[in-house]
């Protein structure tokens, strides 16, 4: 059976994970039997560029980056071929984060496009140790202990659960 659709329906980013330095993976929401265009800026700057087309997958791994230098956008648009028409998802974000250690305190820096985000998100050895409300881009963890070590993760909260999630230092 065919449905022919008045309109392409958006699709959906709803996770960005940085499992190491040089990969990226998407998770999203679509629709089936419908090609998507998977598009990416770095740093911000320029327009977007098409980086892949998918069809009838939820998921999918971006490779040779470099997520200790860069920050990457991504979205994702279902091209409707007759009119030329692009119906784009929600822009998502990975946060480049930095850790400085000094006496006293772990100074953690992050830069990325902060539009939409809700709350910030600190992870500590696995756990949350703090959220911060709106789009900061730094906190300064305190309640360390001398000569012990900690593992922190970013997390970029937007609206209906959506979640970027920086690499883990």
């Amino acid at each position: 059976t065919f449905n022919a659709l008045p309109s392409l329906p958006a699709p959906t980013i709803n996770k960005l994970t940085t499992p190491d330095k040089s990969q990226i993976k998407l998770d999203f929401s679509i629709q089936p039997h419908i090609q998507y265009r998977l598009e990416i800026a770095v740093n911000s700057a320029g327009p977007f560029q098409q980086l892949a087309t998918l069809y009838d997958t939820t998921t999918f791994t971006v490779a040779n980056l470099n997520a200790e230098v860069n920050y990457y956008c991504f979205r994702l648009s279902a091209y409707d071929v007759c009119n030329g028409f692009n119906t784009y998802s929600n822009t998502i974000c990975s946060p480049r984060f930095n850790l400085n250690i000094q006496s006293g305190i772990n100074q953690l820096t992050w830069t990325t496009v902060n539009t939409g985000i809700q709350s910030t998100e600190v992870e500590r050895d696995d756990a949350t140790h703090t959220v911060i409300p709106g789009a900061p881009n730094s906190f300064n963890d305190i309640d360390i202990e001398c000569k012990t070590n900690y593992c922190y993760r970013v997390i970029n909260r937007y609206a209906g659960g959506v979640r970027s999630e920086s690499l883990q230092f």
